[in-house]
């Protein structure tokens, strides 16, 4: 017997704050063994991902996740430290540092869209391919590749730029 696949579909509206953009301490611009990101805007919860410019191996970019262990620091909702995670960078002290958007999922599934309700523009993501979206909003392909949208069980990470401040989203899920 074969099993059914299934779909689940819902929505989601992202809130009014653009994403969160802030500059890196000098803490990040050498061989460090904890990681110091200072926001002004704050973060909103210890499943945010940071981008660090520069930062990850031949100078691609790092993608970092601040996990609800360790963090601490004056005011944990806007500087967080993060003990054990050594860096060595040559991005400059200021480089920028932005949020990613989290969506949290159930297993893998096969195939993710999102689709933006104003304006009906969607992305993809199937298993085992790179996000698509042939919309002008999101720039294309080539910008979607640039920017990325990470898919792995459990969680679809956004980068910063493709999702609209007071924006309604419908997303469709297929198992």
């Amino acid at each position: 017997m074969v099993g059914k696949a299934t779909s689940v579909a819902g929505s989601f509206t992202t809130d009014a704050n653009p994403e969160v953009a802030t500059t890196t301490t000098a803490d990040a611009t050498a061989n460090q063994t904890a990681l110091t990101v200072v926001s002004t805007a704050g973060f909103e919860s210890a499943a945010d991902y940071l981008t660090l410019a520069g930062a990850g191996l031949n100078g691609a970019d790092a993608n970092i996740q601040v996990t609800a262990l360790g963090v601490s620091g004056v005011n944990a909702a806007t500087r967080l430290t993060i003990p054990g995670f050594s860096i060595k960078t040559t991005a400059p002290s200021g480089a920028a540092v932005s949020r990613w958007n989290r969506i949290a999922l159930t297993a893998r599934p096969k195939h993710v869209r999102i689709t933006r309700r104003d304006n009906g523009d969607w992305m993809d993501w199937t298993d085992g391919m790179e996000p698509f979206s042939a919309n002008t909003s999101f720039g294309g392909v080539a910008a979607l590749l640039a920017k990325a949208m990470l898919c792995q069980p459990g969680a679809i990470h956004i980068a910063p730029g493709i999702l609209v401040a007071s924006q309604t989203y419908d997303i469709v899920i297929d198992y």
